[in-house]
């Protein structure tokens, strides 16, 4: 999905910033920065694996 700035967060792993949307900080595995070759695969997703992490900044 296009629209959003990712960047790393100061707390770890990766903060996504959407234009219209809340900020959130999410794992590195959640996150490709160029197309997959193959698009119906999905990511491999690590055992026991948080998808979304509190809190998303210092404040």
């Amino acid at each position: 999905m296009s629209g959003f700035y990712a960047a790393p967060s100061v707390l770890g792993c990766i903060r996504i910033e959407p234009g219209d949307y809340v900020a959130c900080r999410i794992a590195h595995w959640r996150l490709m920065f160029q197309e997959p070759e193959a698009l119906q695969v999905g990511p491999e997703i690590p055992e026991n694996a948080v998808w979304k992490l509190t809190p998303t900044d210092l404040n």
